[in-house]
């Protein structure tokens, strides 16, 4: 959390700089690059098989160049998404909604945010057109995609001579192919959406253009894999 102050860019321009209604007392709010959680679990596992394992433990020569010291690595990352930043021009003014958010359950890819309706949505108007507002850019409650990514290696050191050894790696990234999509559109919130049934399945990314529909645009790389050799010595 860090007091900032806010500058709201949806009023009349006083110059060529797009200044704008600078509020000058400052408030709290989340940070645009804040998680609720983080949780990292890496680790290297010998497998139980050549030399000293459960299978073959007396595999030496050709065999044993072959199935010894062979070890897996993993890293596993999940965490919460990032907060979303709201239209800060606008009230919400439809009492039988609660806000600017539909219900967890029924959250999707083509309503991550309320946009049933644009008539709930009014442009916030003030007398004075460059009259500081303060509105609270981001929220907490509701945040961004994510999704928990797996990455994978199996490596093993092939000994050549006396210092020197080659190393074979087999290395996979994003496992299960997991995609994590971008946040939803916060454009005017008054133009309608526009359902898509031609690119995607209703609450599917990509299913509608909008005010609170989610895109196509992957942030990750799909799944890759790759293998290399290292020769140290």
């Amino acid at each position: 959390m860090g007091a900032t102050g806010f500058l709201n860019n949806s009023s009349p321009s006083s110059g060529s700089n797009g200044g704008g209604r600078l509020d000058d007392k400052p408030f709290y709010a989340v940070s645009s690059t804040d998680r609720k959680f983080v949780f990292a679990l890496s680790g290297i596992w010998g497998l139980p098989v050549g030399k000293g394992g459960l299978l073959l433990r007396n595999a030496k020569g050709v065999v044993g160049q072959l199935v010894n010291d062979w070890k897996l690595d993993w890293i596993f990352r999940h965490a919460s998404g990032t907060p979303i930043g709201l239209p800060n021009g606008f009230n919400f003014n439809c009492p039988n909604h609660p806000s600017y958010l539909p219900d967890k359950a029924k959250r999707n890819y083509g309503e991550w945010l309320y946009n049933e309706s644009p008539t709930c949505f009014t442009s916030i108007q003030t007398p004075n057109p460059y009259a500081p507002i303060t509105q609270v850019p981001r929220i907490s409650s509701v945040r961004n995609p994510w999704a928990p990514q797996l990455a994978l290696a199996m490596s093993k050191d092939f000994k050549i001579r006396e210092g020197w050894k080659l190393q074979f790696k087999a290395e996979a990234f994003n496992v299960t192919n997991t995609p994590i999509f971008g946040g939803p559109s916060t454009a005017n919130p008054n133009t309608p959406v526009t359902p898509r049934p031609d690119r995607a399945p209703a609450g599917s990314p990509g299913s509608c253009d909008g005010y609170g529909c989610i895109g196509v645009n992957q942030l990750n790389f799909p799944r890759q894999m790759q293998l290399s050799l290292k020769l140290i010595f």
